[in-house]
């Protein structure tokens, strides 16, 4: 049977939300189930104080990942504005809050892009993606975590700039069903969940205060235990070989991106039109162009529409800035598409506005940053193009 989560952030079975009998406070927290502490006197050699002693030093030795599935969504309301039928797709964000340490009734959300499912063409109110994302590390710390995920739903705006649909927002936790109203049978480690049915909620631009649910998303989830050793050593191996490109080389879950020094780049950057895809691109233009190259030598290209892109260029770059000279595809892969990283970027005419508490997304209004690859410009230094 289908798990349902309600507007309250409560799993329930799909037959509970129907009747209406779950009883919740959307203000309320779960209640702190921690239990204090208890010192029992025992020897060294005590066979109860070795086991005890062990148990957490093999918990340390697994590094969790939670793999997050978007399987389908079913909307109740049109978005499209030209045309009859919609184009759907997702994008799936990890959101972690962190408090103040001097003011603790502030709130700082961090949005992370895991992934983006491609575009459903046509398929209007009921697109099946079953479009599996990029894992992300999961820690809990004293129990619980803060951590949560954010499935938002677009339009695609084949003429237009894409529509934002709505975003269905949940605890980490629950998805797992180890928190809140997750149960008392969490799904095991390896093994996908059941089911589980998300609202997406829908708010005003300007009034965020009107709000509706404009349909669900069904979703399913994944929790993966890796040796952690294992895991640092690919990371280092992967990080040590990109660390000769331009910029900061920052880790993140599944793959090493190489940070690119906005301050070497004009800020903000302009949108360009393009005759055909969806990604939108970006001008570049070098603050300080080095000898051989122009101010326009690179071009942006939206991340959020190629997030499944990264991973090979990034695989590429370590290649070519390796010292292994018995790679045969490190001379070979000089020829390929110039790549020098991933960079922070706001875009011109875009108005920034801070984030809210909860992370939501509505769309270009709730931040001008942009991140893009940072590739080479095919038409710089060409007055036409043969194509």
């Amino acid at each position: 049977m289908d798990k349902v989560l309600d507007a309250c952030g409560t799993i329930c079975s799909g037959d509970d939300a129907a009747a209406g009998t779950v009883d919740c406070d959307a203000g309320s927290s779960p209640p702190d189930t921690e239990t204090p502490p208890t010192t029992t006197a025992a020897s060294p050699s005590s066979p109860s104080a070795s086991s005890s002693e062990k148990s957490p030093q093999n918990n340390k030795k697994k590094q969790q990942y939670v793999v997050v599935k978007v399987k389908s969504a079913n909307l109740t309301k049109n978005f499209e504005i030209l045309g009859q039928r919609m184009d759907p797709f997702a994008v799936v964000s990890w959101l972690s809050s962190d408090n103040d340490s001097d003011d603790t009734t502030t709130t700082k959300t961090t949005k992370k892009l895991l992934s983006r499912t491609h575009t459903l063409w046509n398929a209007h109110k009921t697109p099946a993606w079953d479009y599996t994302c990029r894992g992300h590390a999961y820690n809990t710390t004293g129990g619980s975590s803060s951590e949560r995920v954010e499935i938002a739903l677009w339009e695609d705006g084949n003429v237009s700039s894409a529509v934002w649909m709505g975003s269905a927002i949940v605890a980490v936790d629950e998805l797992l069903g180890m928190g809140g109203g997750g149960g008392e049978n969490p799904t095991p480690p390896g093994k996908e969940s059941e089911d589980i049915v998300l609202p997406v909620i829908w708010h005003g631009k300007k009034n965020r205060a009107k709000t509706e649910q404009t349909g669900t998303v069904t979703v399913t989830t994944v929790l993966v235990e890796i040796d952690s050793s294992t895991a640092a050593t690919k990371t280092s191996t992967t990080g040590a070989a990109a660390a000769t490109a331009a910029g900061t080389v920052v880790k993140t879950d599944d793959v090493t991106v190489t940070r690119v020094d906005p301050s070497l780049f004009v800020s903000p950057v302009k949108r360009l039109g393009v005759s055909g895809g969806t990604a939108p691109f970006f001008a570049l233009k070098l603050v300080n162009p080095p000898d051989g190259r122009t101010e326009n030598h690179y071009i942006g290209k939206d991340l959020s529409r190629a997030v499944d892109e990264i991973a090979f260029y990034e695989e590429m770059l370590s290649i070519v800035n390796s010292d292994n000279e018995e790679c045969g595809l490190r001379d070979m892969l000089k020829f390929g598409f110039e790549y020098a990283g991933v960079l922070t970027a706001p875009e011109e005419g875009v108005e920034a506005v801070a984030e809210e508490e909860d992370g939501g997304d509505d769309g270009d209004a709730s931040s001008n940053e942009r991140e893009l690859l940072v590739l080479r410009n095919l038409r710089d230094g060409c007055e036409t193009l043969r194509l």
